[in-house]
């Protein structure tokens, strides 16, 4: 009896430990999608305050660098590093140091070369 015991325990923690990897795996699709999600309503939102910034002439450092720092979160996608690249673009014409301080925070935190 003993033996089946050990058996029946060792199925049991097999089919846990499956219907645990599963859920995990449930979880990490979810999140995958939400930051799919997020990252392109952040895209929407970016572009018009980056076209708009370049196409005023706008000179404003508070200004362009809030949206840099927002949008360097979302830099690990190819649409919002673009956006992220055309605004460090125009702004090191303005403020070459601190357009310097921001590309380095880009290849500290999405470069992997």
């Amino acid at each position: 009896m003993s033996v089946l015991l050990n058996k029946e325990q060792t199925l049991n923690k097999k089919k846990i430990k499956k219907s645990s990897k599963h859920a995990l795996d449930s979880g990490m699709k979810i999140m995958a999608q939400e930051m799919l999600r997020i990252t392109s309503k952040a895209t929407v939102s970016y572009a018009p305050v980056v076209d708009d910034i370049i196409v005023s002439g706008c000179k404003d450092r508070r200004h362009i660098e809030a949206a840099l720092d927002g949008m360097l979160d979302f830099c690990w996608d190819k649409t919002m590093l673009e956006l992220f690249r055309k605004l460090c673009k125009y702004y090191y014409n303005i403020n070459p140091q601190s357009t310097s301080e921001y590309i380095l925070a880009y290849r500290e935190l999405w470069d992997s070369k």
